[in-house]
């Protein structure tokens, strides 16, 4: 008896493990069913996008209340896409198929989805989740989710600078461009952007007074560092003048105000005033940030003064 109970038991264990990994799976036709769908969206294939949804199908984007039709839904993709060069999600997604308590088949897509806007080459990323539910090898149901606030963002900056006066759109051009100059050491590009008595003050104290001298200072740095870059976080533009808040980083494996390299990394975080003429032009850059900070960084310290 005590065997036939032991048996019973080992029986009764087997089965539900078996139907909980029933329960649960990362691979099956609902799952291809799903990335077929992702893979007709990034080719833009609409036909058989459609054809993987039953007729009645609900969607639900962002909210649990209204749904729309698949073709509400096809339509709001292509009006989204036509605003962007490229879009589509990368090889970082996962995949998984449920069984709910009540029977349904879901399944869970995460993902990492990129979108490049045509009118100023900004990329949009966008963490994205859907869950599908199948049945009878046809999609019935999908719930997406997104911070759709980024993608709005970005449209409100295109139309704000759509309405934008001519000198602000050449400043901001302008500005860009000296970011990428300073990250590529491209002097002449920087010059092209700067009058030729262009100041830059670093923390209140005078490092330039013209062209040549501002390009010196950038010389050092990426001497210093050869694989120096700045960043641009984020700006704002106001009566001819850009607030500019900026990361530099950089190793330095070359010698750098006169030292020789440590061979450490830095990452510097700073805030720079860009004041710019008539004609789009620099005139002069105030840039605050922690030299201590940077110097830290590189491994040097501070020695008390002797009593």
């Amino acid at each position: 008896m005590k065997k036939i109970l032991l048996i019973g038991l080992a029986i009764s264990l087997f089965m539900a493990c078996e139907q909980k990994a029933e329960r649960y799976s990362t691979t099956g036709p609902e799952i291809d069913l799903v990335k077929g769908l992702l893979a007709d969206y990034e080719k833009g294939d609409w036909e058989s996008w459609m054809e993987k949804y039953a007729d009645t199908a609900k969607v639900y984007y962002n909210q649990w209340d209204d749904s729309i039709t698949v073709s509400q839904s096809m339509e709001g993709h292509k009006a989204n896409i036509a605003l962007l060069s490229s879009y589509g999600f990368g090889d970082n997604v996962t995949y998984e198929k449920i069984i709910s308590d009540n029977g349904n088949t879901w399944i869970n897509f995460w993902g990492k989805w990129e979108g490049t806007l045509k009118a100023n080459n900004k990329t949009i990323v966008l963490p994205v989740h859907l869950s599908v539910r199948v049945l009878d090898g046809k999609i019935v149901q999908e719930n997406g989710f997104w911070d759709n606030s980024i993608m709005q963002t970005a449209l409100r900056e295109i139309e704000e600078m759509k309405n934008m006066p001519e000198i602000e759109k050449t400043i901001m051009d302008n500005h860009d461009k000296m970011v990428e100059a300073w990250s590529t050491n491209d002097v002449e590009a920087f010059k092209s952007l700067t009058v030729p008595n262009v100041i830059r003050n670093s923390n209140g104290t005078r490092q330039a007074s013209n062209q040549s001298e501002y390009a010196d200072m950038m010389n050092q740095f990426h001497t210093g560092f050869p694989d120096f870059k700045v960043k641009m976080d984020s700006y704002f533009l106001k009566d001819g003048k850009s607030y500019l808040y900026w990361t530099c980083t950089g190793t330095n494996t070359g010698p750098f105000m006169d030292n020789p390299p440590t061979g450490k990394k830095i990452e510097i975080h700073g805030f720079s005033v860009w004041t710019f003429d008539s004609n789009g032009l620099a005139v002069q850059e105030d840039s605050f940030f922690d030299n201590m900070d940077m110097l830290s960084q590189l491994g040097y310290t501070l020695t008390p003064p002797k009593s």
